[in-house]
């Protein structure tokens, strides 16, 4: 009966070594929290290897919660970083328009001919960009939302697989009497627990990976809309301006005739 008792914990162990080791906290693109000490399990293998079973359970909970908020935190921190740079896009639109105001300087020529539609093409120009600037940063965040919609599904998931184990428990606790009969119980699933154990920690690691790689190229790209919203402003602006030094020099031959 000993050995079947520590054959149990051995693989208890290493299922939840295998959920350690694939902690996705430990990627380098989140800070990990986890303490790094000597498994509690190697303690009390000995003495109950059904404790065994909840402590995978706790440590595959708690990990699932932390993934999630260092998930949420980085895409909180993506969308901090985002708006930072549309707040940047819209006041460089507006220092433009400020300029190219100042460059025509209506006031001064407004009998000229030429500046009859300018104030209007200003004016639709600095809308334009600024709607240009907001589709640029909704579909940025409509594709933030899907992410965190996909992430609490994946969640859901882990959870789930989680309850498999805790029923497992419960069927080896509840069913069975007798330390024997529980240990025995438990010796006949502990293929499908050290399955779910490692299927989570896979799956956390995958999701983690996926979500960074996807948010840092949709960071980029929204980046990317902004500026060449900005560059966009900045050649409307410089045509707008050749177009009226064009029609002062043309009234100014007509006149000069």
């Amino acid at each position: 009966m000993k050995v079947t008792i520590f054959l149990i914990a051995g693989f208890l162990a290493v299922s939840a070594e295998i959920h350690i080791n694939l902690n996705p906290l430990q990627l380098p693109s989140f800070e990990s929290n986890t303490i790094q000490e000597e498994p509690l399990w190697l303690h009390i293998l000995p003495k109950n290897p059904l404790k065994v079973i909840e402590i995978i359970i706790h440590h595959s909970s708690k990990t699932i919660e932390t993934d999630r908020l260092s998930i949420d935190l980085h895409l909180d921190n993506i969308i901090t970083k985002t708006q930072n740079i549309l707040i940047n896009s819209n006041q460089d639109i507006e220092e433009l328009i400020h300029k190219a105001n100042q460059t025509i300087d209506i006031g001064k020529y407004n009998k000229s001919e030429c500046f009859t539609e300018i104030s209007w093409r200003l004016q639709q120009i600095s809308y334009d960009s600024i709607q240009y600037t907001k589709t640029c940063y909704g579909s940025f965040i409509g594709r933030i939302n899907d992410l965190r919609i996909s992430v609490t599904e994946h969640i859901y998931s882990f959870v789930g697989k989680i309850n498999e184990i805790q029923r497992i428990m419960e069927t080896c606790t509840t069913n069975q009497t007798g330390l024997v009969s529980q240990v025995k119980c438990l010796l006949h699933h502990i293929d499908d627990i050290i399955r779910i154990v490692s299927k989570i920690g896979m799956d956390s690691k995958e999701l983690i990976v996926s979500i960074l790689q996807e948010v840092a190229l949709l960071s980029k790209n929204t980046e990317h809309c902004l500026l060449t919203v900005v560059e966009q402003s900045r050649k409307d602006l410089n045509l707008l301006l050749t177009d009226v030094y064009k029609c002062l020099h043309h009234e100014k031959l007509s006149s000069a005739s």
